[in-house]
């Protein structure tokens, strides 16, 4: 017989997946993750011997035994990194714990290469002993689109700036933005209405206002909608992980390129977002995002080995610069 140990218990569970005995043929299958994309390749081939037997299964005499050995399966390395996978987890855990959110995620990329150092959630569950399985099916940082929120206005403010309309020392009125028809935008409530803000006080106190003034009367939203095409948003990234969504723009109305600007409206992935973010903390240079680094077969013969690869280059080295400053 033949088992599949997880020592780690819950770690990268939606990453690596597991396996399961089939019940018509006891064969043990991938069923999640990349046991299951994977599966044939890390399966190898079972070993038969033939031999002409009597009733009691013994050797004939002058019969000779034909033995096929069997085959390993493939070995697959992933970019996981142990101790940082294992600092995700417990933070996740600590998250959990303290603040009981309905989902949770973390992911650890490399921004210069694009490879997936850690990725985690909650809920999760152990794939050995396979408890949490029912509330967890989906790997939610590529199965499940959302609303990125303020961290879309880092892009926002990255196409203004490659854009040479961005000035920090402009001002505008802080706390509401009228849009016709609608109930229009309004700052949180840290931000005082009426208030004289610079766009740099603005970027750096997370203003709704500010970015959509900035994307309607400065960028105009078919710049803004190219630039977060440029920065991958329109498309899967291609992540070497099964059942990738998409994403899905709200952008026909004012008020949706409106709050499309600060991260509300559109729905994107979460590696989506980082693959994006790798454009900003890489000098411009986007990378696509990845998890299998190596696949060796059982003679120590390289089946495929992962590089990096560019995914586009949406903005300059000196605006990133400029926006990681700012």
């Amino acid at each position: 017989d033949t088992k599949r140990f997880y020592p780690n218990g819950v770690f990268a569970s939606h990453v690596i997946g597991y396996v399961e005995k089939d019940e018509e043929d006891s064969k043990t299958v991938g069923k999640l993750g990349l046991e299951k994309t994977l599966d044939e390749q890390l399966q190898g081939k079972n070993g038969k011997v033939n031999y002409n037997s009597d009733l009691w299964g013994y050797l004939l005499p002058n019969s000779e035994e034909n033995i096929i050995s069997p085959e390993d399966g493939n070995d697959v390395t992933l970019t996981l990194d142990k101790k940082i996978q294992a600092f995700a987890e417990d933070a996740l855990n600590k998250l959990q714990s303290e603040y009981k959110p309905a989902k949770a995620l973390a992911i650890v990329m490399n921004p210069k290469t694009g490879e997936v150092y850690a990725m985690g959630q909650r809920p999760s569950y152990n794939p050995t002993t396979k408890e949490g399985l029912t509330d967890s099916w989906q790997n939610l940082a590529i199965e499940e689109n959302y609303e990125l929120g303020s961290t879309m206005k880092v892009f926002t403010l990255a196409a203004a700036v490659e854009e040479g309309v961005f000035n920090p020392n402009a001002t505008y009125t802080s706390g509401r933005y009228d849009i016709k028809g609608t109930r229009g935008v309004n700052d949180h409530s840290g931000i005082d209405k009426g208030k004289t803000l610079t766009y740099l006080q603005g970027v750096q106190r997370s203003s709704n206002v500010a970015f959509v003034k900035i994307v309607l009367e400065q960028l105009g939203a078919d710049t803004f909608k190219d630039y977060l095409l440029k920065f991958g948003f329109g498309e899967k990234t291609g992540i070497d992980l099964p059942n990738e969504v998409g994403s899905k723009f709200v952008y026909d109305r004012e008020i949706e390129v409106a709050t499309t600007a600060y991260g509300q409206g559109s729905v994107f992935t979460p590696i989506q977002m980082m693959q994006a973010f790798t454009a900003i903390a890489n000098d411009g240079k986007m990378m696509k995002p990845y998890v299998i680094d190596s696949i060796v077969d059982s003679n120590g013969k390289t089946v495929k080995k992962n590089k990096p690869t560019a995914a586009g280059e949406p903005v300059s080295k000196e605006t990133a610069k400029k926006v990681r400053e700012y």
